[in-house]
Formats: C-alpha cells, sequence, structure tokens
C-alpha cells in the first residue's frame, strides 16, 4: 500500500509501506549471484524503488553506514540512510524540504526516475556525523532496471571527496597564487620608475622572472583544468606570425635564455585562422621552453610555421639538441622527464592541450644530424 498525504515542498512524499518494501526485497535475495557480484564491489551501490526508497544496499554502502544489516536502512531514502542536513526538515522525508531543491544526488534520481533513463553526474550530500556536517562527495550514476515486471533504480556512487576537496583547495591556490605574483610584479613596474638607469637591467630581468613565474603557474592550472575536462575553448581570429612574435618577446625574458638567440624562420607564414590564442601559446611556448633547457650557451632555437593541406597550419620549434630513442619512448607520457622528480608536465600537456582541445596532432622528430623539432599541426577555424 502506498503512503499518501505526507506534506512536500518539492520531490513526491508517497511512500510504500513496509509489507510492500519487504515484498520488493524479495527480489533481491542473498543468494543471487550478480547481487553477490555487487557485494565485492567497492564502490557504494544501493537499489531504490519508484519512491526513492531502498530495497537493496551492498556491503560497502552498509559499512559506510556502520549497520550490519539490510533491514535497518529497508525503506528508507538516500539521504536518510546518510543523515543528510535535509532529510529530516520535513515529515516527508528525504527530497521534500525546500533546501533539497538544490539537492544534486536527489535532483540526479529524479529526473532518471522521471525520464526513465542513465544519468551520471558528480553530486554532494552534506551529513551530520557525530554533530560535525561533514561532506560526501561522489561520482553518481542512476541506472533503471527491469525485474519481475517492476522498475527499479541501481544507483551507485564513487567516492570522491578527497578528490573534489583537492580540486577545490587548488582553484584557491592558484586564485591566490596568482593574484600575488601579479601584484609584485605591479609593485616592481611601479619601482622601475624610481630605480637608476644603472640599475634597470637587473630590475627587467627581475619583471621577466615574475612574468615566467605567473605563466607558470597558469600553465600548471589549465593541465589540471584540461585533466578534469574543466577547460573551455575560446576560439578567436588571429595572425600565426604574431603568435610566434609575441612567445620570442616573452621568453626572451627567461632565465633559460640567457646567452641563447631565439629566431623566427625567414618563410614563416603570416595568415589569419582561428583557434584558442591562449591554448595554442601554451603548447608552442611550452615547446620552446622545453627547447631553451636543451640548448647550450649561444645556441639557437628556431620557431616557425608553415601551411599545410587541408587546411591546416604547422608551428614547430627547433634546437640543435638530440634526445636518445630510449627517452623518446616516453617523452609524453605523464610525469616523465628528464630533468629529475616532480617534472615532466611540459611535453605531456602538449599532448593534452594540442590535441584533446585545439583538436590538432603533435609530435616531434630528433636525430643526431637535424637535431630535435617539436610541432603542432591545427585546424584553421574548425571549432
Amino acid at each position: 500500500m502506498v503512503i499518501q498525504g505526507l506534506k512536500t515542498f518539492y520531490a513526491p512524499a508517497e511512500r510504500l509501506d513496509m509489507d510492500g518494501i519487504n515484498k520488493q526485497a524479495q527480489n533481491f535475495g542473498a543468494e543471487d549471484p550478480y547481487l553477490k557480484a555487487l557485494d565485492s564491489m567497492n564502490i557504494f551501490i544501493i537499489i531504490i524503488n519508484s519512491y526513492r526508497q531502498i530495497v537493496f544496499a551492498n556491503k560497502t554502502y552498509l559499512n559506510l553506514l556502520k549497520v550490519k544489516d539490510i533491514s535497518q536502512i529497508l525503506g528508507r531514502r538516500l539521504g536518510e540512510t546518510l543523515n543528510c542536513i535535509d532529510a529530516f526538515k520535513n515529515e516527508g522525508g528525504c527530497g521534500t524540504s525546500r533546501a533539497c531543491e538544490n539537492c544534486t544526488a536527489g535532483n540526479l534520481v529524479l529526473k532518471s526516475i522521471t525520464i526513465g533513463q542513465e544519468l551520471e553526474n558528480e553530486v554532494s550530500i552534506i551529513r551530520k556525523i557525530d554533530g560535525f556536517d561533514t561532506a560526501f562527495n561522489s561520482f553518481a550514476k542512476v541506472v533503471p532496471l527491469q525485474i519481475n515486471k517492476e522498475v527499479f533504480y541501481l544507483a551507485s556512487f564513487t567516492d570522491a571527496t578527497d578528490s573534489v576537496m583537492r580540486r577545490s583547495m587548488e582553484r584557491i591556490f592558484f586564485h591566490d597564487v596568482i593574484n600575488t605574483a601579479g601584484a609584485l610584479k605591479g609593485v616592481l613596474n611601479l619601482l622601475r620608475t624610481e630605480i637608476p638607469q644603472v640599475y634597470e637591467e637587473e630590475v627587467a630581468q627581475v619583471v621577466g622572472l615574475f612574468e615566467g613565474l605567473i605563466d607558470e603557474i597558469q600553465s600548471q592550472r589549465q593541465i589540471l583544468a584540461a585533466e578534469n575536462n574543466e577547460l573551455f575553448i575560446d576560439p578567436l581570429e588571429f595572425n600565426s606570425k604574431e603568435v610566434l612574435t609575441s612567445l620570442k618577446k616573452l621568453y626572451q625574458g627567461y632565465s633559460n635564455s640567457t646567452n641563447k638567440v631565439i629566431n623566427i624562420a625567414e618563410d614563416c607564414i603570416s595568415v589569419d585562422f582561428k583557434s584558442d590564442i591562449t591554448l595554442l601559446k601554451r603548447v608552442i611556448g611550452n615547446m620552446l621552453k622545453n627547447a631553451l633547457e636543451a640548448t647550450i650557451d649561444k645556441g639557437i632555437v628556431t620557431i616557425g610555421c608553415y601551411q599545410l593541406r587541408n587546411n591546416y597550419v604547422q608551428y614547430w620549434v627547433k634546437n640543435p639538441g638530440y634526445i636518445s630513442n630510449e627517452v623518446q619512448n616516453s617523452i609524453f607520457k605523464r610525469g616523465f622527464s628528464t630533468k629529475g622528480k616532480e617534472r615532466g608536465l611540459g611535453t605531456y600537456s602538449l599532448k593534452l592541450l594540442g590535441e584533446k582541445y585545439l583538436r590538432g596532432s603533435v609530435g616531434f622528430t630528433s636525430s643526431e644530424t637535424e637535431g630535435t623539432c617539436f610541432y603542432i599541426e591545427i585546424p584553421q577555424g574548425k571549432f
């Protein structure tokens, strides 16, 4: 029997009574091999009915709740079992208070029930544990399934609490550090007007170092955003050669470019096309940075761009150094570096940004006679 008349400010409050719940739970016997498989999985899994009430929970979920048996939570809703801070604000329970309107987990379940389709999303529930509010962040998926002519919904939750917290802290960190570095650069620029001309070159070097620091921080932020699928493309029209001119000016002030020459190839094309100029500069800039690090004093790094067939443009960066065959095989792997531990995002980011986001092709050639050339081939305005 369905219990009706419960008050709600959002989701339907009706519930199946315990006789109905127990009858539904019989569909999920302990000896079912499929359910045993769910029990063995190290993710939180529940099966709910169309009233959002639990009729099955795997051992991982029961362990999370510190309960020994499904009977202790049978017929309850997700937020009620997790002791969500909003689950008991209204007599209808989980999903029925005004605050539930903004619940990511509840809305995912409701939408799946409404449209009858598999859905997934990142969700968050604030639990009250030992008197403290604690975030339960997870990557959730809800899948409709039919059993004995009844429709149920399998909901799985992969714990993402540490991941979400880390990403939140990363955003705060990058925001604060970039602001601080930018402010220091601004102070230095103001001081340049007061410092005697004899020190102008040294001050310019310090300003260049701050520009390099800000650029490196922004680079790391973009890589993390790209890995988390949080990076968005902003295509703009620009001139192919102007990209190289601005990069040459920027990287000539870097410490790694001291006593080294950056040349723009004479046959570099000058055409207007459309792409994400910020990401393109990041990719070519990382190529240029790596080339400068690999070049000895008084060495020359050459940059250029060619027009290719099928409306593609190739940007390339060349230095006289050679990469051994052993190193070549690992050059684009995340974390790999020829420069020691905690490095190796430079070449990895070339592929990540250049291919996944700019829809181009990234590669390199290296020989003892010709040196090393990294390149990216990107479409003109294919966004």
